[in-house]
């Protein structure tokens, strides 16, 4: 199945797009922000599922 998934930056969103990676899925995770913006234990949480996702970066909700 396909997700796409808003909020990965998250303690729990981290956890959960591991989880729906593990069980197959297809994840796209949209962020606010450019990568470089992010940094301490929110850019830990980005860089641990980047493998494990698309990660689609300055894409508020919304947009196209």
């Amino acid at each position: 199945m396909r997700i796409l998934f808003t909020g990965a930056s998250s303690f729990t969103g981290m956890w959960f797009v591991q989880e729906l990676a593990m069980q197959g899925h297809q994840i796209t995770a949209t962020f606010l922000k450019p990568f470089s913006s992010y940094s301490g234990l929110r850019k830990i949480r980005i860089d641990n599922i980047l493998k494990l996702c698309e990660p689609v970066f300055e894409c508020p909700f919304g947009s196209p």
